[in-house]
């Protein structure tokens, strides 16, 4: 049975550089893995650049756009009752024109405000979960997968339905329970300073943006509720400290925590701020 490994944490946390560098020692160990980080082109869970339709929907689509209706069957696949629609694929369109924009409208995940109702967000969310689980049961090995089970779905579920805490926390449990058959395993990088984290990723990646007070400030509060969540999680959960590791020994320090080990590391025993 595969185990799935999430890695999470808020921007600048080091999630990218600690799937690779746990990657790499699975790989070394001979463990069977797959990973996808975030934004990876054909991420089976994150759902990137995806029309989220209902079946009469996609109908009514097929209906107007009938000489595009084989290209949209081809890149479309049920998920529990609806029906998602691939519209990009390497970045570059597969549609164009009236129908390019009808997709785009619908978008699951990465839009500016909410495309689809909360019922259908949630509701695709939780298959897409359920069916990862059932095709990866069967497998050896680990699963890796950075920024999934967390970061987008709090962050959309925050920005664009703007849902109390207790209420994404409500959806986070009902998501682990379809995540159950892989026994997952959670590793949370929490940078005790967000402030400085932020600015630190910020220059990086020339985002000044990301180091706004009201970013940070939304950070923080995500970062809380993430941490609040985990023990609520039926997951092997650990909270990670690594501002004084290098990714490496941190990495190192990840994949002897995976076999056997239950327990949490408390965010109130980190120390330091920086994040690899």
């Amino acid at each position: 049975m595969a185990r799935l490994i999430l890695l999470e944490g808020i921007p600048g946390s080091g999630k990218t550089t600690l799937t690779s560098r746990l990657c790499a020692l699975l790989r070394e160990a001979g463990t069977p893995r797959a990973a996808w980080l975030e934004g990876q082109s054909d991420h089976p869970v994150e759902l990137e650049h995806h029309a989220c339709l209902t079946q009469e929907e996609y109908a009514a689509l097929c209906a107007e756009f009938p000489g595009e209706a084989g290209a949209l069957a081809a890149h479309a696949h049920a998920e529990g009752d609806f029906l998602l629609v691939r519209y990009l694929e390497d970045r570059a369109p597969v549609f164009s024109g009236a129908l390019l924009s009808h997709l785009m409208a619908r978008e699951f995940r990465y839009a500016l405000a909410p495309c689809i109702p909360l019922a259908s967000y949630t509701a695709v969310s939780l298959s897409r979960w359920r069916s990862l689980a059932a095709e990866w049961a069967g497998r050896p090995g680990f699963l890796l997968l950075e920024s999934a089970f967390l970061q987008h779905p709090v962050q959309d579920l925050l920005l664009h339905y703007a849902l109390p805490d207790e209420e994404i926390i409500a959806f986070l449990r009902r998501a682990a329970d379809a995540l159950t058959p892989l026994s997952p395993v959670l590793f949370y990088l929490a940078p005790k300073d967000v402030a400085a984290t932020l600015a630190n990723i910020a220059e990086q990646r020339g985002a000044p943006e990301m180091a706004y007070p009201d970013s940070i400030a939304f950070w923080a509060h995500r970062q809380a509720l993430e941490l609040s969540a985990l023990p609520q999680l039926p997951f092997d959960t650990h909270v990670l400290c690594n501002s004084s590791e290098t990714p490496e020994q941190t990495a190192l320090r990840m994949r002897m925590l995976l076999p056997t080990s239950h327990a949490v590391e408390k965010p109130g025993d980190c120390q330091g701020a920086a994040a690899p």
